[in-house]
Formats: structure tokens, sequence, C-alpha cells
């Protein structure tokens, strides 16, 4: 019989979370990135915080995560947990600069939010800052 844990993996296989905890640098292996999506890993219990603080709840600190992606590219999504501090999402684009927040819903619910920046903000996006 199947198994059908989501927590399944095959022989050899780590989830992306345990390979994620292990990374502490990002390091530019090519110049011609043309857009970085990534996630942080985050504390266990961030889901029991009212907000979720991305400079305190990311072992990395998430602000200066994504300072140094900004030297690989500015073309980056950031996917976070819905309880975000949206007030943050949008510092990290700078003055003058444009974040398009997506709210990610299953069944009438936000799970998940990302954020675009750089060329990666529709132009027609109400969503900005």
């Amino acid at each position: 019989m199947p198994q059908t844990s989501s927590s399944f993996r095959r022989p050899g296989e780590e989830s992306v979370r345990a390979a994620a905890t292990r990374t502490t640098f990002l390091r530019p292996f090519s110049t011609s990135i043309g857009s970085l999506f990534f996630f942080p890993p985050s504390a266990p219990d961030y889901h029991a915080s009212p907000e979720y603080d991305l400079q305190a709840m990311i072992p990395l600190d998430g602000l200066k995560v994504f300072e140094v992606a900004l030297q690989v590219t500015e073309n980056i999504a950031y996917y976070v947990p819905r309880n975000v501090n949206v007030d943050q999402l949008c510092s990290l684009a700078g003055p003058g600069g444009r974040v398009e927040v997506e709210r990610n819903v299953l069944n009438g619910k936000t799970k998940t939010v990302t954020a675009y920046y750089g060329e990666l903000v529709r132009e027609n996006s109400s969503d900005n800052c």
C-alpha cells in the first residue's frame, strides 16, 4: 500500500527545509541570473506568533539575506508565511522602490505571501507599498 504521508521522501532525499537550514550564506555562482525565488527557513513556532518578523524569526536575519540576494539580482520573489510584517516587505524595496505583495489563497484562506521586487512587479499592480 503506498504511503500517503506528506513528509514521504525517497531514500537519499532530504526536505527543502533540512537543506535550507544548513545553508549559511548565499554566494553568486553566475552573473547572468535573471531572477531569484527564495523562501527562508523559519523558527518552528512562527505560526504561534501574531506577526512574522523577517529579522527575528529567520536564523540568518531575513533582511540581511535579502541584501545579499540583491547582489545577485534585483528581480526577487520572497515567499514568506501569511502573518509576515508587510511593512518589512515594503521597506526592502527601498525609497521609491516598488514591491508587489501577493497573498496565496487556498480554499478561501491565505496560506502564504509572495513579495515581488524589480522587474517581477507587474506594471499595472496596485499592491505596491
